[in-house]
């Protein structure tokens, strides 16, 4: 920061990473001379706020989250409206759904309508180990789990061998400690995208749910697109609904890593089309369970124990 006489009269921001270039260039790189590179949605607009701290080896902070969706605020308020959030961040939470940050999360949804897509986390296999956001800010967030297609195994791992697509073993899983879902669906968890000139590359391989998320995001913005230009009504809970709704379900996957299912966006504009007039996309309510608001029923043995006879 440079202060004039106590106040601040310029912040100098730079990247503390290659990490967001990666992300924002899965979700809408455009290459006009290499379509085949774009991103998913090569037509989007960015807005670029960093909440990475480099005294914390790129760490996000509650600060820097706090200020960015100030700024997301203002812009929607002037009115510059920001459809989608991708969030390729975040760790595991001591406590499910609750905290400022996430509050301020589930108001920037409810009272905007902006998509938060987050990365669910990359600490599997073992269960309860879903990250925030997801975890804090349910059933505002759309959660994302990392899969991996043969296609993927070949050409970036360069495995011969075909095996089926699988899930990476470190996603995160379900379900979180009060019992509710924070993976929504699963989405390609790797990219050979763009990095920043500093890295003295064009390109390079990332893994991660912090890959899988950008996927998903770059998907709904190719929804909305759609929807604006049919004018089909919709909002960001009608969006989770269809994502949850159409995902193509791995029967070979268990239920804890994949969601609901791969993401498939075809599917996804054709429910949004065939309901975007119900009533219910403009109701929202909750589902709680117990004195603690808890957002399921999550029973489970800590300790193993001999069977009883």
């Amino acid at each position: 920061n440079v202060h004039d006489q106590g106040n601040v009269r310029w912040r100098i921001v730079g990247m503390c990473s290659s990490h967001g270039t990666h992300v924002a260039s899965i979700a809408s790189g455009y290459h006009p001379d290499n379509p085949e590179l774009n991103g998913v949605a090569p037509a989007a607009r960015i807005v670029s706020l960093t909440i990475g701290d480099g005294r914390l080896e790129s760490m996000e902070t509650g600060t820097a989250l706090v200020r960015a969706i100030i700024k997301v605020t203002e812009l929607c308020e002037a009115g510059r409206r920001i459809d989608i959030i991708n969030m390729s961040y975040g760790e595991h939470g001591h406590w499910s759904n609750s905290g400022r940050v996430g509050e301020l999360m589930s108001e920037l949804v409810n009272r905007y309508g902006v998509v938060w897509v987050s990365s669910a986390g990359n600490h599997g296999p073992a269960l309860c180990t879903i990250g925030t956001p997801p975890d804090i800010a349910q059933p505002s967030c759309v959660g994302v789990g990392a899969y991996v297609s043969p296609e993927m195994m070949e050409a970036e791992y360069a495995l011969h061998n075909k095996l089926p697509g699988n899930v990476y073993t470190w996603t995160s899983r379900d379900p979180s400690i009060d019992g509710g879902f924070g993976v929504t669906v699963c989405a390609p968890g790797a990219a050979i995208a763009s990095v920043p000139q500093f890295t003295m590359s064009k390109a390079q391989l990332m893994n991660g749910t912090s890959m899988s998320a950008p996927h998903v995001a770059g998907a709904i913005g190719l929804l909305v697109s759609g929807l604006k230009q049919r004018s089909v009504p919709y909002t960001a809970f009608s969006i989770k609904r269809a994502l949850w709704n159409t995902a193509t379900k791995l029967d070979y996957v268990d239920k804890f890593a994949q969601g609901n299912g791969l993401l498939n966006v075809e599917k996804a504009f054709e429910h949004l089309v065939t309901y975007g007039d119900l009533l219910e996309n403009k109701v929202r309510f909750a589902v709680t369970v117990g004195s603690n608001n808890a957002k399921g029923i999550h029973l489970r043995q800590g300790v193993l124990t001999k069977e009883e006879k």
